[in-house]
């Protein structure tokens, strides 16, 4: 009867604990989307961008955000047309087809009890699930190297340490949006410093 109680005791406390931490992760998700907006609208209006608006639709808002360095990127000698739609399609339909790669991978490792005492067929199952857990590996590293890229050259519009910048905003959470708010008040680095009145 102790056990049984201890056990019960046990799995209630194991499940708040399971609310409260997809609360925090969730409230922070908010947060970070809110800033985020804020700062991309701000800036998206500073360039004169028609639909800044867009910064609160969240496909809309990694739209925004490739926008934010041009329609057309040049990538060493490559000039990438469109790249916003190029941008969010890497983002969005990576983060999909990753996504969709784990939970098959996950879906085909659970085996019936035949399929384990059947040892090539276990084999060739791990093999699968290896392979798969690879290629969803190399689409999220594709998916962070365009996005700090994209992030570098964002914050690149701004004078400052763009190299800095892109460090924290990848490494720290808030650090991205943070920064994007704090320098979406500074001047670009394209435009001539002000001349002090004499």
């Amino acid at each position: 009867m102790y056990e049984e109680n201890n056990l019960g005791t046990g799995l209630v406390m194991f499940t708040v604990f399971l609310i409260v931490l997809l609360a925090v992760i969730f409230l922070v998700g908010i947060i970070n989307y809110i800033l985020t907006s804020i700062a991309v609208y701000r800036i998206a209006k500073r360039r004169g961008i028609d639909h800044a608006f867009l910064a609160w639709i969240p496909f809309g808002q990694t739209y925004l955000y490739a926008e934010l360095i041009g329609t057309n990127v040049k990538i060493g000698n490559v000039t990438v047309p469109q790249y916003p739609w190029i941008y969010v399609g890497i983002i969005c339909g990576g983060s999909f087809l990753a996504g969709l790669i784990q939970n098959v991978v996950q879906y085909s490792s659970l085996t019936s009890l035949e399929q384990i005492s059947n040892y090539s067929q276990s084999m060739a199952s791990s093999l699968t699930s290896l392979t798969a857990s690879l290629i969803a590996l190399v689409v999220y590293l594709i998916i962070t190297v365009v996005r700090i890229f994209t992030m570098y050259r964002v914050f690149k519009l701004f004078k400052g340490n763009t190299v800095l910048y892109t460090i924290l905003g990848a490494l720290i959470l808030f650090a991205e949006p943070i920064i994007l708010l704090i320098l979406g008040n500074k001047p670009f680095a394209d435009e001539p410093e002000p001349v002090p009145a004499v």
